[in-house]
């Protein structure tokens, strides 16, 4: 069983480029500029399993502002403005507002695993989101009952503010999926567990 549970975890960590829990909330201004807000939270244990020997080759969560700074100073056109940490129940909780220049520069932190996040323009922009490339299906049905079990409360959530009205597109969909948009805002979430059960990928367009 810990050796499906590692096995599980690493795949969860690299497939979807999340930590178990996280949202982004970006505020984009008039002129193109803006900010993230992140919070993403890690299981205890989770976090455990990662900094046991033989495990340093892992994606890890930035634990302080030290580490955050590193990680947005590898990203072009990033910076960081604030850096939080806290605990919840059995999870650890980090919150960062990071400020962008350019819209452009924020699809790194949405990629989910190299080419999962694009922007479009044209006569409207649109900010898409590609997840769940690795279909439910495709997995091996103890690490979904595993996953169902282990994830239960755990969410993916994006929203966008824009200095015009915001629609969502989604293709794909799913059970607890949660849509939010009216006039200049717009976000989802779904569960983490619903999201890699999926049959088959989920598309989020935001439009505006």
């Amino acid at each position: 069983m810990r050796y499906t549970w590692c096995v599980f975890a690493l795949f969860v960590m690299t497939a979807l480029g999340s930590c178990l829990g996280s949202s982004a909330e970006i505020t984009l201004n008039a002129d193109g500029t803006g900010t993230v807000a992140l919070e993403y939270r890690v299981s205890r244990s989770f976090q455990d399993i990662g900094a046991q020997d033989g495990n340093a080759r892992w994606p890890t969560v930035p634990v302080d502002r030290a580490d955050m700074e590193r990680s947005i100073e590898r990203l072009e056109g990033l910076r960081l403005r604030s850096f939080s940490t806290g605990e919840e129940g059995p999870d650890l909780i980090y919150r960062a507002s990071v400020g962008f220049s350019r819209l452009e520069d924020v699809l790194p932190l949405l990629d989910y695993g190299g080419d999962g996040a694009a922007l479009v323009r044209g006569e409207k922009q649109s900010l898409v989101l590609r997840l769940n490339r690795e279909p439910g299906e495709s997995l091996d049905p103890e690490l979904l009952a595993l996953a169902e079990e282990a994830f239960r409360g755990y969410r993916i959530a994006v929203s966008l503010n824009a200095p015009s009205p915001v629609e969502l597109r989604v293709s794909g969909g799913g059970e607890g999926l949660d849509i939010d948009q009216g006039g200049k805002k717009a976000g989802f979430s779904i569960p983490l567990y619903g999201l890699i059960s999926l049959p088959g990928p989920l598309t989020v367009e935001f439009v505006f």
